[in-house]
């Protein structure tokens, strides 16, 4: 895992429930999928298209094979909003 942090806007909800909760948080270098767990689903309550944040989390990544070919999977969990 990688810890690090992302100043953005989000750029789009993907999906909120009861615990948790996808978005694509976007800045001028690019954009990323934002993922809040249950364990900080409190988090969500700040997540609107258009509002801007400095995202502190970690990035968590592994491959896995199928049909022959290699697909790297990352997904940042997202630990704090300021």
């Amino acid at each position: 895992m990688i810890e690090f942090n992302v100043s953005g806007t989000v750029l789009e909800v993907l999906f909120t429930g009861e615990k948790s909760c996808k978005f694509i948080v976007g800045n001028d270098k690019g954009s990323i999928v934002g993922t809040i767990t249950a364990s900080r689903i409190k988090l969500a309550e700040k997540i609107k298209q258009g509002n801007k944040f400095n995202f502190k989390g970690y990035i968590s990544a592994y491959s896995k094979q199928r049909n022959g070919k290699v697909f790297v999977e990352n997904t940042y969990y997202i630990t704090d909003i300021e």
